[in-house]
């Protein structure tokens, strides 16, 4: 589901309250969490998913890569996607060794 930040304000306790906009309908969710006291939040930049037949291309080529270097798929995969290994690495925006400077 998508949407965007609206608004943020602070309550008198401190705490701070986001509004935001949905795009799609977001009721049944809602009525299946309102209630609960503590829910997990995450809100991330939108990124266009790639096409399926992009996907596939993308399997086909780090094939080739691999057999020619042989070097696993799945490494291949890694550097070519620029998805770095270990969720440490996520979090601290590590990049690896092939991919270009952001």
């Amino acid at each position: 589901m998508t949407g965007r930040l609206v608004d943020m304000a602070f309550t008198l306790g401190g705490k701070q309250r986001v509004t935001l906009e949905i795009n799609g309908d977001f009721r049944e969710i809602w009525d299946k969490l309102h209630q609960e006291q503590v829910l997990d939040v995450e809100i991330k930049k939108h990124r266009e998913k790639r096409s399926l037949s992009a996907n596939a291309y993308f399997h086909v080529l780090c094939n080739k890569i691999s057999a020619e270097t042989g070097e696993s798929e799945d490494a291949v995969k890694r550097r070519l996607a620029c998805w770095p290994e270990t969720p440490a690495d996520r979090r601290s925006q590590r990049l690896l060794p092939l991919c270009p400077a952001l």
